[in-house]
C-alpha cells in the first residue's frame, strides 16, 4: 500500500474476464498471467488493474511500493514474450526466469526485465529503498545466473538462494550473488534496513549453508529455516543462521523494523522449535505457524513463539509497525486457533485465513481473528498503515472460494468463481 492508502495486489489469474482498468495489458496472454491491481483508499474502485504476462504461464511472487506510488513486482516467467521495457536482460535464459517489473502510479511500465540463467529461476521476495533501487530474492539452479560483486560466485549445488540489487532504472546490477550450500536452498522473502543491508529468509536442507555469528550452527532437521543478513554491498555476511527444530520448518516471510530487528513467520512441524518468551507453546496437530524476532547480532532471539491450534497452520506473511507490533496472516484448519478482540470468533470451515497482531514483547495478542466463510480461505499478504498514535489499519490479501466470505463496502460484492472457484480478496481491518 502507499502513503495515500491505495492498496496494491498481485497474484495469478487464468480468467479472461478479470476486472481491468487503465490497463497496460487488457487481455490475458496465455494459460495464466500475473495481475497487478491498485485499489483506491475506500476499496470500492480501481485506480488501475492489468494483466502482466506472455503466451505461456507466469507466476506472481511479491510486490513493493515506494513513496511515490510506483509498484515493483517480481515473480517467475515461463513466457519468452513476457512484457519487457528498458530491460537489463531482454531474453529468457531458460525454462523459467525471474522477472522484475516497475509500474508507474498510473499503471504504465517504467521498466521490466528477465533475471535468470539457463536453468530454472524464480523470484519470491522484493523490496525497494528510498533511492528506487530494487532488491529481489528467490532460488536458482542456473550455474550462469547473472552475478555482480558476488559474496558467493559459484552455485553450491542443487538449488541456491539468490539476492540481486538492481539500479533505479532497472537496466544494471548493483550486486547479485548466490547464497547456498551443496543441497537445496531457496529464499522466500527479503527486506532491507535504512542502511541498505538486506535480510532474507527461506528454506534449506544443506548441512553446509553459509553461516556467520549463528544462533544455530548445525542444521537441526531435514528442512530448516534460514535467516541471513547481508551487508550493504553484499560482499559479506553480518549474520546467517539456521532456525528450526528436529522436524520440518519453513520460513515464508520476513520484515525488518526501524531498529534493524528481523521478524520471521512460517510453519513448523517441530515440537522443539526454538522458543523464547512465547505467547504459546506447541499446540499439537500437524503443524503450527511460528513468529520469531531475531536480535540485532543474529545469534539470539528477542522472542519466538508458536501460533496455532490443534490442527494445521501456515504463517505466510508478516509486517511490523513503528511500535514493534507484528502482524501475521496465513491459514488455519483449527477450530481452536487463538482469538482475541476478534472480527470473527469462530472457524468457518475447510480452512480459514487468520489475522493476528502480536504485541512488541511477542507474548501477548493485540488482536487475533479468523477471516473466512464456509469454504477454503487463505491469507497470503499483509501490510499496515498508521492511522494515528492509537492504531493502525491492516490490509490483508488472499484467496477464497467462499461465497459467504465477509465483505463490507465491496468493489466486487460476490464470488465470481471460475474453474478453480477461487477469487482474490482484499480486507482492511482497523485497530
Amino acid at each position: 500500500m502507499d502513503v495515500l492508502g491505495n492498496a496494491y495486489i498481485i497474484g495469478e489469474i487464468s480468467s479472461v474476464n478479470f476486472p481491468t482498468k487503465n490497463a497496460y495489458q487488457s487481455t490475458i496472454g496465455g494459460f495464466g498471467n500475473v495481475f497487478v491491481t491498485k485499489l483506491n483508499p475506500l476499496g470500492n474502485g480501481l485506480v488501475y488493474s492489468t494483466y502482466l504476462g506472455g503466451s505461456n504461464r507466469d507466476y506472481a511472487g511479491s510486490i513493493a511500493v515506494d513513496a511515490l506510488g510506483d509498484a515493483y513486482v517480481t515473480g517467475s516467467a515461463f513466457s519468452a514474450n513476457f512484457p519487457l521495457y528498458k530491460a537489463f536482460q531482454s531474453k529468457i535464459g531458460g525454462g523459467f526466469d525471474a522477472f522484475v517489473t516497475k509500474l508507474k502510479p498510473d499503471g504504465k511500465l517504467f521498466y521490466s526485465t528477465f533475471l535468470g540463467g539457463s536453468g530454472t529461476d524464480g523470484s519470491y521476495g522484493i523490496a525497494v529503498d528510498s533511492l528506487g533501487c530494487t532488491y529481489v530474492a528467490g532460488l536458482t539452479n542456473s550455474n550462469n545466473f547473472p552475478l555482480y560483486k558476488a559474496f558467493q560466485s559459484k552455485i553450491g549445488g542443487g538449488f541456491d538462494a539468490f539476492v540481486t540489487k538492481l539500479n533505479p532504472t532497472g537496466n544494471a546490477l548493483l550486486y547479485s550473488t548466490y547464497v547456498g550450500g551443496s543441497n537445496g536452498d531457496g529464499a522466500t522473502d527479503i527486506d532491507i534496513d535504512t542502511f541498505g543491508n538486506a535480510y532474507i529468509t527461506g528454506n534449506t536442507n544443506s548441512a553446509n549453508f553459509p553461516l556467520y555469528n549463528a544462533l544455530l550452527g548445525k542444521a537441526p532437521g531435514r528442512y530448516d529455516v534460514f535467516v541471513t543478513k547481508l551487508n550493504q554491498y553484499a560482499d559479506g555476511l553480518v549474520y546467517s543462521t539456521y532456525l528450526g527444530g528436529s522436524d520440518n520448518d519453513y520460513g515464508f516471510s520476513l520484515a525488518v523494523d526501524s531498529l534493524g530487528f528481523a521478524y520471521v513467520a512460517g510453519t513448523t512441524s517441530s515440537t522443539n522449535f526454538p522458543l523464547n518468551n512465547p505467547l504459546q507453546n506447541w499446540a499439537g496437530g500437524q503443524s503450527d505457524a511460528f513468529v520469531t524476532k531475531v536480535d540485532l547480532q543474529g545469534n539470539g532471539l528477542v522472542y519466538s513463539t508458536y501460533l496455532g491450534g490443534s490442527n494445521s497452520e501456515l504463517g505466510l506473511d508478516i509486517a511490523v509497525d513503528n511500535f514493534g507490533n507484528a502482524y501475521i496472516t496465513g491459514d488455519t484448519t483449527s477450530s481452536n486457533f487463538p482469538v482475541k478482540n476478534a472480527l470473527q470468533n469462530t472457524y468457518g470451515g475447510k480452512g480459514d485465513a487468520f489475522v493476528t497482531a502480536l504485541s512488541f514483547l511477542g507474548n501477548e495478542l493485540v488482536y487475533s481473528t479468523y477471516l473466512g466463510g464456509s469454504e477454503s480461505d487463505r491469507g497470503k499478504g499483509i501490510a499496515f498503515k498508521p492511522l494515528n498514535l492509537l492504531g493502525n489499519a491492516a490490509y490483508i490479501t488472499g484467496v477464497t472460494s467462499s461465497s459467504n466470505f465477509p465483505t463490507q463496502k465491496p468493489f466486487q460484492p460476490s464470488l465470481a468463481g471460475g474453474s478453480n472457484d477461487n477469487d482474490g480478496f482484499v480486507t482492511k481491518i482497523l485497530n
